[in-house]
């Protein structure tokens, strides 16, 4: 509307779109915080992708969890990306955010991919990736573990943007369901 010299304010804009059943896939709402990083403080949790330039696939991966909401309820989705292809390593769903899905998630990717040691895994400081369960897993497999900063979700861009592709492409254009 502007190129052709037409005013398009927020107002107009948002008439036309309701006059054509338009709706925008931009999500402007904020909800709260569903996880509690105040008891993940500390040197234990070190950051180790932070100012490294990873050019081998598979050797730091990253992940986060996202929440859909679907005609049942809310879908929990955790996926594992490598950081420098951008591939989805391995992804879970469930009903709960819990350690469980962080666990499958990973444990999808490791059958798939065979993570080797070494490799760093980069994720948030929730409770579900802090978890003692989780941690022997990873040790297990001699993979490191490294966790944004508190507050700083920008520090896990990588798993961030990968949500964002989602709930603004694919995801808010389609209902789902998890039966």
């Amino acid at each position: 509307m502007r190129k052709s010299g037409r005013k398009a304010s927020y107002r107009k804009v948002s008439g036309y779109m309701a006059e054509l059943g338009l709706k925008s896939v931009h999500n402007r709402h904020k909800m709260r915080s569903l996880t509690d990083s105040r008891k993940s403080r500390g040197e234990v949790y070190p950051d180790l992708v932070r100012g490294q330039c990873f050019v081998q696939p598979c050797k730091a991966v990253c992940s986060d969890i996202t929440y859909l909401k679907s005609g049942e309820g809310w879908l929990y989705l955790c996926a594992v990306k490598d950081i420098v292809t951008g591939e989805i390593l391995g992804e879970a769903t469930n009903e709960r955010m819990k350690k469980e899905l962080v666990i499958s998630a990973f444990l999808n990717a490791q059958a798939r991919h065979g993570l080797e040691a070494g490799t760093i895994f980069h994720s948030d400081r929730g409770s579900q990736y802090t978890s003692t369960e989780f941690t022997k897993i990873l040790k297990l497999y001699g993979l490191k573990q490294s966790f944004s900063r508190v507050g700083m979700p920008g520090d896990n861009a990588w798993a961030e943007s990968f949500f964002c592709d989602i709930e603004k492409g694919v995801y808010s254009l389609q209902t789902f369901s998890y039966t």
